[in-house]
């Protein structure tokens, strides 16, 4: 099996659940870059390991069906999860099966005890984005959208179905999502919250007893930048049950307003925590903790009103959506620089390492480590145990109990395999952190080297740079994250398509530079604020620099050769590979190197256009601006816009060859970006090649069309350096 083939077959697991005790782990396992074969649907199972034992995961659905995030029912002796079991590839249902101890490969999910049961309708087509237990197991609570009715299918068949803006609710174009609970035993289910307005979050208090509800005027996606959000909090016991008081109130029922959108609610005692941005109204300034006093000191004068403050991160580090509540403590995940994190709110660091954690889960259980919780002593101290799923650019992602968190070098059990035919096969000799100053001097910047292994291809060309370890500098790629509210540490999966290539890159010889530019996630509200500096202050005038003087960096250590370097990257990547492509590489900043070649995917080239195309506009607008707030005369939009540099650039030959490629579905960055760039590299005579996808979005999710991404822009860097 080629090298594409064996890492696009890799599972990888996702979404870990520990159970109550703490002494099994569940968890989803899915394919690397969530892809499939087209007109397929997804495939994914539910996976168990014992958090004691090495190597102990097995299958515990048989991954025929899109089985996903598992959670354990209180009492340990249930999971629930999420599937299409009813209508392959449209309907979504919760369902639960027996955690079971033996076995293996899903195997016994043939038998009547272990073969799941839907305990909402198997064969409703509603979306089902969010659900929880109650603290006694009795409920599962659940955000779901429901099915079309039969009048608005009618209406769709029949082809009257206009769209009118702020009107689609209403016409059921576009249905609300409500908060429900279904009764464990009976399958009974009740609307918890049905109002005209769309929920997209909740979290219950610490009895069940209150839940606190998050929602947004519409359902439409910039519905959160247009309105933003509230918390809503109110009493669900009692006689009444869920039935609405005097005045369609709630029993109870207090709220507060956001002016953009939070993530990540939980409830631990008297207090309700959420992430949101540093500056609450502004999207590009990073993310911290908040909190909102639900004890009767924290109400305000008016009674029925909220108050939200800012208590932990965001300051010198980022918050990251993940919040979990273990005992009576909330632990957070935190992007510090380079490394990821998790801590306590007190910044109580409980495991660090210079690699991503692509999940992680925790439970407090006694000092003594029985697992037991069930001890008369309720004085005993308890401890944090974590489970978590890691691993770095040699290694797939893996689940492993973190032993003795806390210390600075914590134990680490290993619990799946899933990467087992993997590991005999080394990609990256080194994996190296570099830092410099930017070019303005402002700030300091960091990015990631990864040296290849397979360094016979990437030696033969010799320079006049000598790195300390007596080999010819390597060529390069420098893979450009997307965001800009991202980065990316050593890892061997991320939410970011830019980790498609390095593995493929690397064993072709080719080294990979991954920079962390400002705008980034990892070092605070500042760090992260230089995207909404606003029109013509950041596009174009910081970011692109900044990849710039590390690749300057890269080449002074003597890593990455000057002659030999190529750019590209996905989505902000992808604009950033546009930009870096029409001025050139170092030669822009007096630097005197040039790219080779740029690979933009999914990218930006105009970004007036880009505001006004966009599923997310007003989003985008926030560091790009926007025409309708501008003056006439005003052009600092066109500021980090490739196509308006492109004549300047095209007259002193600036421009390498590209390879541009795009989803042809995309709404995020419609696919129209790279049409714009195509049309005027042809014009130009200039070497490209231009690839769309059919069906995809901003997103290549068909297992084809990735291998032929993978091929492509492997072949065409390959082709420019060796």
């Amino acid at each position: 099996m080629d090298l594409i083939k064996q890492l696009l077959a890799l599972k990888v697991p996702d979404q870990l659940s520990l159970s109550p005790n703490g002494q099994q782990v569940t968890y989803t396992a899915k394919t690397k870059h969530d892809h499939k074969p087209k007109d397929t649907h997804h495939n994914r199972s539910i996976w168990l390991a014992d958090t004691r034992s090495e190597k102990s995961s097995r299958r515990l659905t048989n991954g025929d069906f899109n089985d996903r995030d598992p959670q354990w029912a209180p009492d340990g002796q249930t999971i629930a999860f999420l599937s299409d079991r009813g209508i392959r590839g449209k309907s979504c249902a919760i369902y639960l099966v027996r955690a079971f101890n033996g076995g293996g490969g899903g195997d016994d999910e043939g038998k009547e005890e272990q073969r799941p049961k839907a305990i909402t309708p198997g064969d409703s087509e509603q979306d089902i984005s969010k659900y929880r237990f109650s603290p006694d197991g009795k409920h599962i609570f659940f955000i779901a959208r429901p099915a079309k009715t039969a009048a608005a299918q009618a209406r769709e068949e029949a082809g009257d179905d206009a769209q009118v803006w702020g009107e689609e609710e209403e016409r059921e174009q576009r249905r609300f999502a409500h908060l429900y609970r279904v009764d464990v035993e009976t399958g009974a289910v009740e609307a918890v919250w049905d109002s005209k307005v769309e929920v997209v979050n909740f979290a219950l208090g610490d009895d069940g007893t209150e839940v606190a509800v998050v929602t947004e005027k519409s359902a439409h996606i910039e519905s959160e930048f247009l309105h933003g959000c509230d918390i809503t909090t109110f009493r669900l016991g009692g006689a009444k049950g869920l039935k609405l008081e005097r005045g369609g109130r709630r029993r109870g029922e207090r709220s507060v307003h956001l002016p953009r959108k939070l993530y990540d609610p939980i409830w631990c005692g008297q207090t309700l925590y959420f992430l949101a941005y540093n500056v609450p109204e502004a999207s590009s300034t990073g993310l911290a903790v908040y909190a909102v006093d639900l004890s009767p000191e924290g109400q305000t004068e008016e009674g029925d009103k909220l108050k939200y403050r800012k208590v932990a991160y965001g300051e010198e580090n980022c918050a990251q959506p993940g919040l979990r509540k273990a005992g009576g403590q909330v632990l957070v995940y935190v992007h510090h620089g380079m490394a990821d994190q998790v801590r306590l709110l007190d910044g109580t660091i409980l495991f660090s390492q210079e690699k991503s954690i692509f999940s992680y889960d925790a439970v407090a259980i006694p000092s003594n480590g029985s697992g037991n919780n069930n001890n008369n002593n309720e004085e005993e101290r308890k401890e944090i145990l974590m489970v978590v799923a890691t691993g770095d650019i040699n290694n797939p992602t893996e689940v492993f109990t973190v032993m003795n968190p806390k210390i600075t070098t914590p134990s680490l059990t290993q619990l799946s395999d899933h990467g087992a035919s993997f590991t005999t096969r080394t990609l990256a000799q080194d994996a190296t952190f570099i830092t410099c100053p930017t070019l303005d001097g402002k700030e300091t910047v960091s990015a990631l080297f990864l040296t290849p292994a397979n360094t016979a291809t990437a030696t033969a060309t010799t320079t006049n740079n000598t790195p300390p370890n007596g080999q010819a500098p390597f060529p390069t790629y420098v893979s450009i994250h997307g965001g800009p509210y991202y980065r990316i540490t050593n890892t061997a999966d991320s939410h970011d398509p830019v980790t498609f290539y390095a593995p493929f890159l690397l064993s072709a010889g080719i080294a990979v530079l991954i920079p962390d530019y400002r705008g980034s996630s990892g070092r605070g509200q500042r760090y992260a604020s230089y995207a909404a500096a606003g029109p013509g202050a950041y596009y174009g005038t910081t970011d692109e620099p900044d990849i710039a003087a590390l690749t300057q960096h890269a080449i002074t250590l003597g890593l990455a050769d000057p002659d030999r370097l190529a750019v590209g990257g996905w989505s902000q990547g992808g604009y950033l590979s546009y930009l870096s492509a029409v001025r050139g590489g170092g030669v822009y900043h007096g630097l005197g190197w040039r790219w080779r070649c740029a690979v933009p995917g999914a990218g930006v080239s105009e970004w007036d256009s880009m505001v006004l195309t966009s599923d997310i506009g007003y989003t985008q607008a926030e560091p790009a601006g926007c025409l309708w707030r501008l003056d006439r005369a005003d052009v600092r939009t066109r500021q980090g816009s490739a196509l308006w540099a492109f004549k300047e650039a095209v007259e002193n030959n600036n421009i390498p060859p590209v390879l541009m490629v795009h989803g042809e579905q995309d709404p995020r960055v419609p696919v129209t970006q790279a049409w714009g760039f195509r049309r005027a590299m042809e014009e130009a005579g200039l070497a490209f090649r231009f690839v769309t996808y059919p069906r995809e979005g901003h997103f290549i999710q068909e297992t084809k069309h990735l291998e032929d991404l993978i091929q492509r822009v492997v072949g065409f860097v390959k082709e420019h350096l060796l």
